[in-house]
């Protein structure tokens, strides 16, 4: 069926499970531009019939006609529209799936995938270089495990609904990935406490008291402090493919979280310096800002945006020699020292608002003065088995 939308023609049809819907170059709505748009629809549903023609022949199909083995191309499509695009992360999916196909060519048969196959997948993938940096750089073991696990979920998922795959010591395949741990420390804490722009230390010693992440921090309007109950929340992004909105996560107002927000008023009328949003900065010049057009004016004060309290960070790093700290440490800062104070895992889960202990316990790092601690504690005062023996 072709039909008119949005100012152009489109081709829709539909074979089997599969459906397009594709617009054509043809913008006039005559009955000459509807017969030209059919002729499209006819020669691309033709050429999909071919394609598909094409590929039916690479299936292996048992005695019952269920496929048993199939293209890579045809593979990854159906672990696709049955079940990848539908998971959290589902865009990240859909790339490293292409990259794999990409490498192991469209007609090349599931059943072929071995543990030597996917070596020469992670070879290749080790070559590639990060975007991320002007200079290139190799991209981090994780990055690369990330590539054959997508493909191992999809053989995975391949083999329970009847494909023959391989069996394949995944151990042999994946790297060796060691956990970032890193942490805001009292050194770091101190420099900028000392050195940091004022304007824009209250949103970092926040970020640092609650671990809150960034984009949560500068968006935090006054309408999510609560001083009837002394609390503030937080707002959660929505999950992919998840119809319920997030629950919201509130966190307590400290004495510390208390200062920083009374910071923010004006201290002769007590009225906040924005009516909306808590974290403003003062603008140090008169200027034009290039997306908006809004014309900023020396000064006077604005709330604090995500983009530039990441740009200021990254040349406060290269000023003060901040060597592999992120500003999302501080997030990790705040969970690890929470658990040091209360040794509460639930609490560090509520804190950092997670949905899950496991993911908080990579903030829960124990130090040699963590472990004397408990180890004295086990005998009251540390040595009275000793001394009774005695």
């Amino acid at each position: 069926m072709a039909f008119y939308q949005h100012g152009r023609w489109y081709t829709e049809f539909k074979a089997g499970d599969y459906r397009e819907t594709k617009p054509t170059d043809i913008i006039a709505n005559t009955p000459a531009g509807k017969s030209k748009a059919k002729k499209i629809q006819a020669e691309r549903k033709a050429l999909f019939k071919a394609l598909a023609a094409e590929v039916e022949k690479l299936n292996v199909r048992d005695k019952r006609g269920k496929i048993v083995d199939q293209p890579v191309c045809d593979a990854f499509s159906a672990y696709w529209e049955n079940h990848a695009q539908h998971a959290r992360g589902a865009k990240n999916i859909f790339r490293e799936l292409a990259y794999a196909e990409a490498f192991f060519g469209p007609e090349m048969p599931i059943s072929h995938i071995d543990a030597e196959a996917m070596i020469r997948l992670r070879e290749k993938r080790r070559r590639d270089t990060s975007k991320r940096t002007k200079r290139p750089t190799p991209i981090s073991n994780r990055a690369v495990n990330i590539t054959c696990e997508a493909v191992k979920f999809a053989l995975a998922w391949l083999r329970k609904n009847g494909r023959t795959v391989c069996e394949i010591d995944w151990s042999v395949v994946l790297l060796e990935v060691q956990d970032r741990v890193t942490e805001f420390k009292p050194s770091h804490e101190a420099v900028v406490l000392n050195e940091f722009r004022p304007d824009y230390l209250p949103c970092l010693l926040f970020m640092l008291e609650c671990g809150s992440r960034k984009a949560q921090a500068v968006s935090l309007q006054w309408t999510d402090v609560n001083w009837e109950s002394w609390s503030i929340t937080l707002k959660k992004q929505k999950k992919r493919g998840s119809r319920r909105s997030p629950k919201p996560h509130l966190i307590p107002i400290s004495k510390e979280i208390e200062a920083l927000l009374l910071a923010q008023t004006d201290p002769d009328t007590r009225e906040p310096y924005h009516p909306e949003f808590v974290w403003t900065y003062v603008a140090e010049r008169t200027r034009t800002e290039v997306k908006s057009g809004r014309e900023i004016v020396a000064g006077q004060r604005y709330p604090i945006t995500y983009e530039g309290l990441s740009s200021y960070w990254v040349r406060f790093k290269a000023n003060h020699g901040f060597k592999d700290v992120r500003i999302h440490d501080l997030r990790h800062a705040a969970g690890t020292r929470i658990y040091r104070q209360s040794k509460n895992p639930l609490a560090t889960r509520d804190l950092l608002g997670h949905s899950n202990l496991s993911v908080t316990e990579r903030y829960m790092h124990s130090t040699h003065e963590d472990l004397r601690e408990a180890m004295n504690r086990r005998f009251g005062d540390g040595g009275a088995r000793v001394n009774s023996q005695q």
